[in-house]
């Protein structure tokens, strides 16, 4: 999965982004809760192979963040700004099929307008299928 620490690349992914009907998403976080937690990342795939996967570093500790997400704190709180990256992402997937396991819990931590999206959630999608798992 390649990794999008760079503007070109994290310019890329936005690209592929727009032109994608549908994206699978994953929300990397400081911790479970959505409003005193924040996210350092993002896993997003627009297809089925490894090079279709990219993950954005944010907000990690240890560093190799993308440029202008490098926001990070020593304690949870509340408040977190959007760097630029995740505010044309979030618009972005407005509209979209988004893709994901637990995506109830990811959502939490994207602030998009949900009624304009339609959802797939892997999680829930298994209990259907097998509900005596």
């Amino acid at each position: 999965m390649p990794l999008a620490n760079t503007g070109p690349l994290a310019a890329e992914v936005l690209q592929r982004l727009r032109s994608a009907a549908s994206v699978a998403v994953d929300v990397e976080t400081s911790g479970l809760d959505c409003f005193r937690h924040y996210p350092i990342g993002y896993v997003l795939t627009f297809g089925s192979t490894e090079a279709e996967s990219f993950y954005v570093p944010l907000r990690h500790q240890g560093g190799g963040n993308l440029p202008h997400g490098e926001q990070r704190f020593d304690t949870a709180v509340a408040e977190w700004v959007p760097a630029p990256f995740e505010q044309e992402m979030f618009r972005l997937l407005e509209g979209k099929r988004v893709v994901g396991h637990n995506l109830a819990f990811d959502l939490g931590f994207l602030p998009i307008d949900t009624t304009m999206s339609k959802f797939n959630d892997t999680m829930v999608m298994s209990y259907l299928v097998n509900e005596l798992r």
